[in-house]
């Protein structure tokens, strides 16, 4: 339809048009030349600016509503992103926690047995957390007859708390040592305790090295035992040995009743046997302490406990050469 309004005529109508006064009819051709004439579009915004909204460009609102779905859709898809992202490390955290398991630490296992039967190994043991069971379990053959293990656990959902793997094939009829990490679990048909294992990895060669001195002591338990200490070493010369000062006083009462039965500390004895076993230059160890407010000191050498505890067929030192030698040694001394 041709529009014949000049745009002095629109910009008469424009105060009614806002008003909504104008016909039907009129509304149309004020809004064609609208259209096409940006004088006077800029003049109906001033005035709307006054006293009402303005009416957007066709063009300017169609361009508007485009960029609205684009951002839409484009929220749309990332949303969908963070979803399925969500999702897929919660299934791999569950994956992880209820399926796969995590790698147990070795202080974490009770190991109750080991048999090598021909090309067989047997292990059989539980987790000491009953909440979790085993999923997985590794047994691994490396050089010179050592076997590796290892096990994976999870909480518990219908999994057993004990175990007991078979492992089969040439590889394993050389089995002499089996390990988990550091820990020394079995030792040429010797199951080895954990504190043991502690202790025989903690051996070394000189009492001068007190760092290590100290390693062994915890490995053993002594502050365990007899409560804090200090120490004192002698080793300007031979005789080497290492005074382990009790700084709380003995009680008589209790259990030191048993430990002093007959008047001699066996249990000092037994811990001194392990410590000069243990420490290659080591000669003697002596406990001091109070009791009844008097001071008093019980020293034990290798000779000592050589006599005492093997009947003197063999050096306490030989007793610490491999982890079934000192293994058989714990066992006699009650550890």
């Amino acid at each position: 339809m041709k529009n014949d309004l000049t745009c002095a005529v629109v910009r008469d109508l424009l105060p009614s048009y806002i008003e909504k006064l104008t016909s039907e009819e009129t509304n149309r051709a004020v809004e064609q030349h609208l259209d096409g004439c940006a004088d006077c579009l800029n003049a109906l915004a001033a005035m709307q600016g006054e006293g009402g909204p303005v009416k957007a460009d066709p063009a300017e609102t169609r361009e508007i509503d485009y960029l609205k779905k684009v951002r839409t859709g484009t929220w749309k898809r990332v949303l969908a992103g963070v979803l399925a992202a969500a999702l897929l490390i919660g299934f791999g955290v569950w994956f992880k926690i209820y399926r796969y398991g995590s790698d147990v630490d070795p202080s974490a296992v009770n190991i109750n047995d080991i048999r090598v039967i021909g090309s067989s190994v047997v292990v059989a043991g539980n987790l000491k957390d009953q909440s979790l069971g085993v999923t997985h379990a590794d047994m691994l053959m490396k050089d010179d007859g050592l076997m590796e293990i290892g096990f994976r656990s999870a909480p518990k959902d219908g999994r057993d708390n004990q175990f007991d793997f078979v492992v089969q094939g040439e590889e394993y009829a050389g089995v002499q040592e089996v390990r988990m990490e550091d820990r020394i679990v079995w030792y040429h048909g010797t199951l080895i305790g954990e504190k043991t294992s502690a202790v025989y990895n903690a051996r070394h060669a000189y009492v001068g090295d007190m760092p290590a001195n100290g390693e062994l002591a915890r490995a053993l338990g002594v502050q365990d035992t007899f409560g804090p200490y200090s120490n004192e070493l002698e080793t300007a010369a031979e005789p080497y040995g290492w005074h382990i000062i009790l700084l709380d006083p003995v009680e008589k009462d209790g259990f030191w009743t048993t430990l002093f039965g007959g008047g001699k500390p066996l249990e000092m004895e037994h811990y001194a046997a392990v410590l000069i076993a243990c420490i290659d230059n080591l000669d003697w160890v002596e406990f001091d302490y109070t009791m009844d407010g008097k001071e008093c000191a019980e020293r034990f050498t290798a000779e000592q406990v050589t006599r005492d505890i093997s009947g003197g067929t063999g050096s306490i030192k030989k007793c610490a050469e491999d982890p079934a030698a000192l293994q058989a040694l714990m066992d006699v001394l009650g550890f």
